[in-house]
């Protein structure tokens, strides 16, 4: 099925800026055309389908070798993926299908009971090195941002777990715009902080997945969006400040000879 917010009206809703970036040229390469929708996201599909006969594979040979029972396996991904949701493609930007990727953490020495739980507890990339460092019973490194998803396997949540997440996209590239933004366990919080004036916007993503309503400018949610603006700003200068734009190169020149040859 085509997704709802796939529709010329919910396009058009967006800010002007967004009509026209990367994420808009690659949906007129792939789901413009309801029979190149079709095509495009069966092939999607298929590929997933493949990757789980692959996982399959590997693990019918760990269990012909003998290692299934010492092989702790972590399937993840690197970004979420706009299949047509909001007029576009890719990923990129801080809404939901975007930003989520599949995390499944699969070990032989956990008990019965906690296998095939699922856990609402927030995850995040940066988690997977201090994970597979404690499951090889090495120290983990003070540095590193990220924490042992390994309590959380066990249903041992610490108390003081993560109730939200800094992001941000800072590609340079003309058509990407860059954002930062909050998302918690309720409400997500993205900031286009190169648009004169910023551009905001606030989806309460529980009751709203789909990030249909823009809250920026809904008087219930003031606080809301006060405290959200605070914990960005917070939390981007906790990892580097504002973004500060890269100097552009100088125009290479080209160089002849005495002779006049390139």
């Amino acid at each position: 099925p085509v997704p709802a917010t796939m529709s010329p009206g919910f396009f058009e809703r967006h800010p002007e800026f967004l009509k026209n970036t990367e994420s808009r040229v690659r949906f007129n390469w792939r789901f413009d055309e309801p029979e190149k929708y079709q095509q495009m996201v069966a092939g999607y599909y298929r590929m997933i389908s493949a990757i789980d006969q692959v996982i399959g594979r590997v693990r019918a040979e760990l269990e012909r070798r003998g290692l299934a029972e010492n092989t702790i396996i972590v399937f993840t991904s690197d970004n979420g993926y706009f299949l047509g949701e909001r007029g576009f493609a890719d990923k990129w930007y801080g809404h939901e299908y975007s930003l989520r990727v599949p995390l499944v953490l699969m070990d032989p020495r956990l008990a019965p009971s906690r296998r095939g739980t699922v856990v609402d507890a927030i995850a995040l990339n940066v988690d997977l090195a201090p994970t597979l460092l404690e499951c090889a019973g090495l120290p983990i490194p003070e540095q590193l941002q990220g924490r042992s998803l390994l309590p959380l396997a066990t249903g041992k949540l610490p108390p003081d777990w993560r109730q939200d997440f800094f992001f941000e996209h800072l590609f340079e590239r003309h058509n990407i715009p860059k954002s930062e933004g909050v998302r918690t366990e309720r409400y997500t919080y993205i900031r286009w902080f190169e648009q004169q004036p910023v551009v905001e916007e606030l989806y309460a993503h529980q009751a709203d997945f789909e990030q249909t309503e823009n809250l920026v400018h809904e008087p219930p949610y003031a606080e809301v969006l006060a405290a959200l603006r605070r914990r960005t700003n917070e939390l981007r200068d906790q990892y580097g400040g504002p973004y500060v734009p890269h100097p552009k190169p100088a125009a290479r020149r080209r160089h002849t000879s005495s002779t006049g040859s390139p």
